[in-house]
């Protein structure tokens, strides 16, 4: 999430350098294209591309399609009004659920199954990741928090506080309550 504002082009881009590196074989341009992850994250900025656009026909529609297929190929719901930063990495793009108002900073990746949002239909409060956070599969970022620099946020959390700069975030570990006895 730079202040300085840069080309859609160039967005995608650094998209498709992070994951096929800085070489524009094109080999390497044809796998990065038909890479699943990939293709999560264009569906991502071009769903913003047309959302920041209000075009009156071929705006909505084209979110639509990106939407449908998010949530056909990779049961991924992301709302279009959502802030993605540089070079974002998706390492499993299947169940992502990301709100409206998120903000995700410059270099962070996210695993399957992590979900950004508010506490509360209609709340209007939602998560910002600064740069390089990590999430691991499972996590639920919830509320109007803000995730420091370099953090960590560990599989299957439920972060519902703000956080500073270098911190781990773990999930509390299981806890048995009772035994079954057997019969």
């Amino acid at each position: 999430m730079t202040d300085k504002e840069i080309s859609s082009w160039q967005l995608f881009r650094e998209d498709l350098e992070t994951y096929v590196g800085k070489g524009w074989l094109p080999i390497q341009v044809l796998k990065g294209m038909f890479s699943l992850k990939y293709r999560f994250l264009l569906n991502v900025r071009i769903a913003h591309f047309f959302a920041r656009r209000r075009w009156l026909f071929i705006g909505p529609l084209l979110r639509w399609v990106c939407k449908v297929d998010m949530l056909v190929l990779f049961s991924s719901d992301i709302h279009c009004d959502a802030v993605w930063g540089r070079r974002v990495r998706i390492a499993h793009p299947l169940g992502i659920v990301v709100g409206a108002g998120v903000r995700i900073g410059d270099d962070c990746t996210l695993y399957q199954n992590v979900t950004l949002g508010a506490r509360k239909h209609g709340e209007g409060k939602y998560p910002v990741l600064k740069e390089h956070v990590t999430i691991y599969a499972g996590a639920c970022c919830i509320g109007g928090i803000c995730i420091g620099v370099n953090s960590v946020v560990g599989a299957n959390a439920v972060l519902r506080d703000s956080c500073g700069d270098n911190a781990v975030i773990i999930a509390q570990t299981a806890i048995i309550h009772h035994r079954v006895r057997k019969s």
